[in-house]
């Protein structure tokens, strides 16, 4: 007899924005459950960089010290993020 998968509901686990500060997002706002407000939804849906630059809040430390290292994806977003001046 096959075992039936359980289905246990776990919270998704909060999320942290670390690019630039923008219009409406300011860098380190954190996402109770990894779940974006619509106007954020909006913004990521427009820019991919601020939905790649959106990671869990457990690999904090690690995005921050990638975020500068060249080559690294992360860098890749970062770097080319316009800010509101720029855009």
């Amino acid at each position: 007899m096959a075992k039936k998968a359980k289905t246990v509901e776990k919270s998704a686990e909060p999320t942290i924005y670390i690019g630039k500060s923008l219009l409406g997002l300011s860098r380190n706002t954190v996402f109770k459950g990894g779940v974006l407000p619509p106007h954020i939804e909006a913004m990521a849906a427009k820019d991919e960089t601020i939905k790649n630059l959106i990671v869990p809040v457990s690999k904090y430390q690690e995005a921050i010290k990638n975020i500068n290292v060249k080559g690294h994806v992360l860098n890749y977003y970062m770097n080319k993020q316009k800010t509101n001046k720029e855009a």
